[in-house]
């Protein structure tokens, strides 16, 4: 999707992290440092992608974008 298609969505929700491979994403998360989004709106999470976050979640590194202290879910474009 695009990310205007993803701002103009009707419905997104909230996954947890452990299970948003296959989804797409209605975030951007970015991890500080090094500042390069891992994440943007419209982009399929793959498991990689999931693998990558947790590992960077369980190390403490500040991660934009996230809307808690803990990034434990995101949020996706939820489909019908």
């Amino acid at each position: 999707m695009t990310p205007r298609d993803v701002f103009l969505a009707q419905r997104v929700k909230r996954v947890p992290l452990s299970k948003a491979a296959g989804h797409i994403s209605a975030q951007a998360l970015t991890p500080y440092p090094p500042g390069i989004p891992v994440l943007i709106p419209g982009e399929r999470i793959t498991q990689e992608i999931v693998d990558f976050l947790s590992d960077l979640a369980h190390k403490d590194i500040r991660i934009s974008g996230q809307e808690t202290e803990e990034l434990r879910t995101i949020k996706v474009v939820a489909t019908r």
